[in-house]
């Protein structure tokens, strides 16, 4: 037998607490139904990168996207794509590979994006800039990642450097100058 609470009068609880569960259901469906999805990003590394539908991939593939600013593709910047710590693929200057769906780290100038997630029927682009560095063939150039000090990069003389969006140190012939790079931008130095 069922227990009824009971309303002071000695009516029963039972049906109207029904029914503010079927308006709170029926109203809680309707707003998801409602809503419009988020934009969405890269779960371990929302900053890196932005995500889009794609079309034309196989199933259970997505696309990774790393495209430099045109009119300044660096084709000696390697970029490359690691699963579990193994090289999936690589190249140089911009790049666009069809992946199998899963968590990667990309390279970019020998700095680190870890767990740039590539999702199935989506494309991922990465969010990068290029870093131009004007200088005589005779002068030593050296990218720093200035949260480890690790030096990525280093060279002689003019170049453009295709890097992953965020602070980068530079030092050339002594001079030690910390700069930001911004997506799709040509950044002077």
């Amino acid at each position: 037998m069922a227990h009824r609470l009971l309303f002071p009068c000695g009516r029963s609880l039972l049906l109207p607490v029904a029914l503010l569960a079927l308006l709170f259901t029926f109203a809680h469906c309707q707003k998801q139904d409602d809503d419009t999805p988020p934009p969405k990003a890269s779960p371990a590394a929302p900053d890196c990168c932005a995500l889009f539908p794609a079309t034309g991939l196989k199933e259970g593939l997505g696309r990774l996207v790393v495209a430099f600013p045109e009119g300044a593709v660096p084709k000696e910047t390697r970029v490359a794509a690691l699963k579990e710590g193994k090289e999936a693929t690589s190249g140089h200057g911009s790049q666009q590979w069809e992946l199998a769906a899963g968590s990667y780290d990309i390279t970019i100038s020998d700095k680190s994006l870890a767990g740039v997630a590539v999702q199935a029927g989506q494309e991922t682009r990465v969010k990068v800039g290029v870093l131009h560095i004007n200088a005589d063939q005779r002068t030593r150039i050296e990218l720093i990642d200035p949260a480890n000090g690790k030096v990525l990069v280093s060279g002689h003389g003019e170049r453009n450097y295709g890097l992953p969006i965020g602070p980068i140190s530079v030092q050339v012939a002594g001079r030690s100058e910390t700069v930001t790079i911004e997506e799709g931008k040509v950044t002077e130095f």
